[in-house]
């Protein structure tokens, strides 16, 4: 017999029961979102038409729902844990020129039409209550927001182009998902100059998730604009030399000195001694003066060796260089040792050395050219000076008469000698660029700002309370994660860096005097440009009949649990979702010796134990992927056709954002008026940068980009580049740095950027969680943090989207004691390093000349190459986590892939970090795999057992590690 209990309900005499005004469109309970991966087996997204005024955009999941008339608002959005929405707010906001105005909206008022005055929630009972969203009272347009007046919907776009390659699953692209676009028109109080204006607002919803994207466009479509200052603008874009829309069309001067790449023009250098550099052989000749002595030029100039201090921001140190002779000056005076030969300098400590792993000579692929002084901490970005017993320091090769400094030790390549390397007459100044044409009214607005959503929300979507926040507006950065602790979390496609922000504040309806209301107004969340103050923009000009402006994306994820398990892997699908190539997954090798024999000897390598997809000429190696130039191309074609011999693909390392100092490239600061460390991206150096990977990649064969510094978010204060000041700088940069990667994206190249070019641009990963200085730090220590960096960021983040490091060779500072090499003597470490990297799915640079020294280090790679191999579907799938690392006991992740058609629904591995023996049992929970019933269990490749799932999904595993040892154990799904 089964006993029914029926609980009725009843309403107290003092509730509001009267109807909503607007019908709304609830989320009905269904199947767990999260066990469905493929979203070609969850519903479209439609628009419903609740009623005459009201539409609704759903998929079952999420639904925002939209009063049309007489105003236009959010009205609902309703998700799994109920409706989110607090009160109504304007759709979005825009500044064109100086004025400022809502895009929709609405405003409570009194019975008798008059607006409830702020703050509300408080007072007599006739008052507008905001504290909660009662949807049964009268509501009114602002008449100074733009009006409703179409929409429309349509298929999603792709915002770059992809294909699944590199082992990445069949995800469709574009999402699957319906977009809704609804027009605005100006209101009737709008400045005559902006009566013409047009705002579009775009909402994209997709099958499978509880996410939506939203953006404006905003679009200048009224009287066509004079077309006189546009056609001058066409006849100067269209002359040679130039580029479209560009107001610096100044390419780089194609001058060099012969044989001497073009970074290394200026400074001292080396050269093979008997060279001859033009104009004449003195640039290699020096004179000795008397006393603590100067180092002198010979020749018909006044020139003295000198130090260089160098800076962080170029990822160089201390050099030498020559400068008009000042025997005053402590860089330019030298000791001698009459014994050794030796020089050094007064101003440091040290003598003068060769460094090592730097930019390499031409010719000599083995060699370095640069000189350095050995007083300074070594910076990886671009050299490192040589280990002590290098004896790299310098000698006179002979007495005080003109003659050459050469190399205490050069080996094969013969000898080496310093030379200058002056460079050529700069070119004629250019002419100065025509000026852009003006903004005029009418013709032309300027977006100064948007924030492209605002929404007044519930908690637990909004983080409860608002006496947190006060006084003023405390900004959240929802970056990577639930850091706002509610469920709402917003990831602009223009990363936090860029010039976008998440704001969460203070609704401007809370009255700080009546405390009542403080844990029921949450804070508001705003998502838009950063102010002005910042430089957020975008500053974009919209002129008539020329096309709109587009905003970024808010990507909203509407999760249904703070749970952060569940909560991180609604973050990842969110990722996978929109930026699908996230999940292509080679491995790969950051080679450091490129020389022929180098790359011959390490490819040989890789294709003996198998795994490895790609290899990168890394950073400090000698690549230079903007030298161009016939020779050096043919010879990086060599080692990469030698690469695809063996099934290898090949990419290259480069710092696009570096200074180019004297092209005109360099970002100005706004302050100062100065140039800056790095360059714009909205200069021509951008095309130049695009033009020349390009070529690159056309005549070589490379198939990867590894672009270090990418545009991070630098506002440039040039008036006579492509944007039109610091107003509009940040913006043009981030889409044209964008753009570049899009490029690439369609040629099927793949990117690593350090920033987060994921969603826009379509960048493969970015770079991981760690500090690059931490891997100076003893051999086990800088491992310890990485693998509980991997445990805890691949919460948020999926295995694949990121790289980690491992140092093979020396990579800062640490020496010896932190790299990995040699492996016959580290063996142990390494094979934990690839054990934490490959167990979790997670690309890692391992960078250095080889894999392995000896054989038995060459099966313990193989080993997990052929994990990789074998289990590599279910590695990269999403990480549960079972335990943290603490370095003292057992820890372990568990992979899991809820995709029926795979055999291995789980798979969970182990780490016992520790010196000691350890044993533990650990009740894994297979929930997310999909399984309900029982499961295969096999430890590693033994013997396999049926096991039952528990009530709580669970199965237990018990297992005993050696000191430093990992093991796995695999659960693969029972045919029923």
């Amino acid at each position: 017999m089964c006993l029914v209990v029926i609980v009725a309900i009843c309403a107290p005499a003092w509730a509001d029961t009267a109807a909503s005004r607007f019908p709304t469109l609830p989320i009905p309970r269904g199947p767990d979102w999260l066990l469905q991966p493929d979203p070609r087996k969850s519903p479209l997204p439609r628009l419903v038409q609740l009623d005459p005024a009201t539409i609704s955009l759903s998929n079952g999941l999420l639904a925002r729902t939209f009063v049309t008339t007489p105003f236009f608002a959010t009205w609902d959005v309703a998700t799994l844990k109920g409706s989110a929405l607090r009160g109504l707010s304007a759709e979005a906001t825009v500044t064109l020129d100086k004025t400022t105005y809502n895009i929709g909206g609405a405003y409570p008022v009194l019975p008798d039409g008059t607006p409830c005055p702020l703050p509300v929630g408080v007072g007599p009972p006739n008052n507008c209550p905001t504290s909660f969203f009662n949807r049964s009272i009268e509501y009114a347009a602002n008449k100074s927001a733009f009006v409703y007046s179409a929409h429309w919907t349509s298929t999603p776009t792709a915002p770059f182009p992809w294909t699944p390659a590199r082992h990445a699953p069949d995800m469709p692209w574009p999402p699957l998902g319906l977009r809704l676009s609804i027009n605005f028109t100006a209101p009737a109080t709008a400045l005559p100059e902006h009566q013409h204006v047009v705002v579009t607002m775009h909402y994209e919803m997709y099958s499978g998730a509880p996410i939506l994207s939203k953006w404006l466009e905003v679009a200048l479509p009224g009287p066509t604009a004079s077309k006189k200052a546009e056609e001058q603008r066409d006849l100067v874009d269209a002359a040679p030399g130039h580029s479209p829309g560009n107001a610096d069309h100044h390419e780089p001067a194609k001058h060099s000195v012969v044989g001497v790449p073009p970074d290394q023009q200026g400074p001292v250098c080396l050269q093979p001694c008997a060279s001859v550099l033009p104009p004449s052989s003195w640039e290699s000749r020096w004179l000795l003066t008397s006393g603590p002595t100067a180092i002198q030029m010979a020749g018909p100039q006044s020139l003295c060796l000198t130090i260089v201090a160098g800076t962080a921001a170029h990822s160089f140190n201390d050099q030498l260089d020559v400068a008009q002779c000042n025997l005053a000056d402590p860089l330019q005076r030298w000791n001698f040792s009459a014994t050794t030969g030796k020089i050094s300098t007064l101003a440091t400590p040290g003598a003068i050395k060769a460094l090592n792993r730097s930019r390499l000579c031409p010719g000599l692929p083995s060699q370095p050219c640069f000189i350095d002084i050995n007083n300074h901490q070594d910076d990886a970005g671009t050299t490192l000076q040589m280990a002590a017993g290098d004896a790299a320091e310098f000698k006179l090769a002979g007495s005080a008469t003109p003659t050459q400094i050469e190399l205490l030790s050069y080996g094969s390549a013969g000898k080496q000698c310093v030379w200058h390397t002056p460079l050529p007459p700069p070119p004629p100044s250019p002419a100065p660029p025509p000026p852009k044409p003006t903004c005029s009214p009418g013709t032309c607005v300027v977006l100064a700002h948007a924030d492209v959503e605002v929404l007044r929300l519930n908690a637990p979507w909004a983080p409860a309370g608002i006496s947190q926040f006060l006084p003023g507006m405390v900004d959240y950065d929802t970056y990577g994660g639930p850091s706002n602790n509610g469920l709402l979390d917003v990831h602009p496609s223009q990363g936090l860096r860029h010039g976008s922000v998440v704001t969460w504040g203070v609704d401007p309806t809370y009255d700080p005097d009546y405390s009542g209301n403080d844990g029921s107004i949450q804070p508001m969340v705003t998502v838009g440009y950063a102010p002005a103050s910042a430089y957020g923009g975008p500053g974009a000009r919209v002129r008539a009949g020329a096309g709109g402006f587009s905003t970024f994306r808010a990507l909203e994820l509407w999760a249904d649990s703070v749970e952060p398990e569940r909560l991180g892997l609604s973050l990842r699908k969110r990722t996978r979702l929109l930026a699908p190539q996230t999940s292509e997954a080679p491995l790969f090798l950051h080679l450091t010796d490129i020389s022929l024999a180098g790359v011959k000897n390490a490819v040989d390598q890789m294709a003996a134990v198998g795994g490895f997809d790609m290899l990168i000429f890394s950073f400090g190696s000698g690549f230079q992927l903007e030298n161009t130039s016939p020779s050096y191309m043919a010879s990086v074609k060599e080692s990469i056709d030698y690469a695809h011999s063996k099934g290898i693909e090949v990419g290259g390392y480069d710092l696009i954002s570096l200074s180019r100092g004297g092209t005109g490239y360099d970002n100005i600061d706004p302050a100062t008026g100065q140039p800056l460390s790095d360059a714009c991206f909205a200069s021509g150096w951008n095309r130049h940068l695009l033009n020349t990977t390009l070529e690159f990649i056309a005549a070589t064969g490379l198939s990867m980009v590894e672009t270090d510094g990418p545009y991070g978010g630098t506002p440039c204060g040039s008036t006579d580049h492509d944007h039109y000041g610091v107003d509009d700088s940040v913006t043009m940069q981030w889409q044209n740095q964008a753009a570049f990667y899009a490029e690439l994206r369609s040629r099927g190249i793949f990117i690593h950027a350090p920033d987060d070019y994921l969603f826009a641009g379509g960048a493969n990963k970015y770079c991981g969680w760690y500090s690059e200085m931490q891997f100076s730090l003893p051999r086990w220590q800088w491992i310890s943090t990485s693998h509980q960096e991997v445990f805890d960021h691949t919460y948020s983040e999926t295995p694949t989207q990121t790289w980690m490091f491992a140092p093979l060779v020396d990579y800062h500072s640490g020496g010896p004691p932190a790299a990995l090499e040699p492996f016959s003597e580290n063996i142990v470490a390494w094979n934990f390093t690839l054990a934490t990297y490959i167990g979790a799915g997670v690309g890692a640079c391992y960078r250095g000349n080889e894999l392995y020294d000896s054989p038995p280090v060459q099966a313990m790679v193989q080993m997990w190459t052929q994990f990789w191999v074998q289990y590599r579907t279910i590695l990269t799938q999403d990480i549960i986590h079972v335990r943290r690392p603490d370095m003292q006991s057992i820890d372990s992740i568990l992979h899991v892939s809820a995709n029926k058609t795979d055999e291995v629904a789980g798979l969970a591995m182990f780490y016992n970090p520790s010196l000691a023996h350890q044993n533990a049992t650990f009740d894994l929970n297979l929930y997310y795999t999909g399984e309900t019933d029982s499961v295969a269990v096999a430890i590693e490749e033994g013997p396999t057992q049926t096991v039952a799932l528990a009530r709580d999904y669970t199965v237990p595993v018990s297992i005993a590690l050696g000191p430093q040892q990992v093991s796995y154990a695999v659960f693969r799904r029972i045919a029923h």
